[in-house]
């Protein structure tokens, strides 16, 4: 049987999520897992330590299971040095501001929303948004951004605003046919930038369409590696450079989608007596410049969406479940479960300072 190598390596990415919390954030990632009859448990494992896929691979070993290797890009020849720089350089151009405008005045403050919303779907209802990016003939990620973005511009920003979402990208290379993998942990990830400028209020084909072709022009220009060299920029500038570049920012964007993926993959050999679990799910941290935080995974065949709002949004403590609510409706009406809301402070890892 093949096994797995570990890569050891300094991790300079983890250093953004220190600075995060050298500002006033809370960079714990939370991941769920549960089953049918109600029962449910958790893990915090810090951004700095993991990302999605990292995280995920961890627990899943610390569980019992086999992780022969992790997912990557099935296209990810590294490009020229100069090449890297002219796409860093393009990078650095798609994280400018742009003019977004939210509805409601923000608050200048850092912390923890007190609620979250979830919602786990059923195998049909899953299929069925899979059904319908396929008819579409865009990615499941894709529809879902789009659908996010339009209930995001509908309740939470002014009529012509824009928007900017970051999407994390596993840099990992793919190693599903290779004899000897080796398990890349940490945080090893770029960002896809999205800047939309148009009313998201077009049909959903369009609208779907038009992220779709966006995500991949930035792929086929390989500008995820310039983001690649600029999440590891604290290999040259240390955490006080960091620290220094991340106080002159004030709004990054509209926020942060991140989907992890379907697991288990062909990688992942289940323990049968220890495969408790029918359902997870998984939270990114929200931040003052990233302030809308979502999540997608799908595990046996049962997608999981996450949001969160951060606290200087100054929505209601239930506004996440109503968006979360909307979002599901825009991917499929006929799509019957509905979101749950969950409070913060039942965890008690949470920092109370931080609400």
């Amino acid at each position: 049987m093949v096994s797995a190598m570990t890569n050891k390596r300094k991790d300079h990415a983890a250093v953004k999520f220190d600075v995060a919390e050298a500002l006033g954030e809370w960079m714990n990632c939370l991941y769920l897992k549960g089953k049918w009859n109600g029962d449910s448990t958790y893990n915090f494992i810090h951004h700095r330590d993991a990302d999605g896929v990292s995280g995920i691979s961890q627990l899943l070993q610390e569980e019992g299971h086999q992780v022969l290797y992790q997912p990557g890009l099935k296209i990810n020849e590294r490009p020229s040095l100069w090449h890297r720089l002219k796409a860093l350089k393009a990078y650095i151009n798609l994280t400018k501001k742009v003019p977004l405008q939210w509805a409601k005045e923000r608050l200048d403050r850092t912390g923890i929303p007190r609620h979250y919303a979830m919602i786990i779907f059923s195998e049909e209802e899953t299929g069925k948004i899979h059904h319908k990016a396929k008819e579409l003939k865009v990615s499941t990620n894709s529809l879902l951004l789009w659908a996010l973005d339009k209930v995001t511009y509908k309740t939470l920003l002014r009529e012509g605003s824009a928007r900017k979402w970051v999407a994390p990208l596993n840099m990992r290379p793919d190693q599903s046919s290779s004899e000897n993998p080796h398990m890349i942990w940490g945080n090893y990830s770029a960002s896809i930038v999205t800047n939309l400028f148009n009313s998201p209020n077009q049909n959903q084909e369009e609208g779907a369409k038009a992220i779709h072709q966006s995500i991949k022009d930035y792929l086929k220009n390989k500008i995820h590696w310039g983001s690649f060299i600029y999440s590891n920029m604290a290999r040259f500038i240390g955490f006080k450079g960091t620290l220094k570049v991340a106080k002159n920012i004030k709004e990054v964007g509209t926020g942060v989608f991140s989907n992890v993926g379907m697991w288990p993959h062909d990688g992942v050999i289940l323990n049968a007596e220890k495969d408790f679990y029918d359902w997870r799910a998984v939270l990114a941290p929200s931040t003052q410049i990233l302030p809308v935080a979502a999540t997608s995974w799908q595990w046996k065949g049962h997608m999981s969406l996450t949001l969160q709002l951060h606290p200087s949004l100054n929505q209601p403590e239930d506004f996440a479940l109503e968006l979360l609510n909307q979002w599901v409706k825009e991917l499929d009406p006929s799509i019957e479960s509905k979101g749950t809301l969950h409070n913060w402070n039942q965890y008690p890892e949470c920092p109370q300072q931080l609400f």
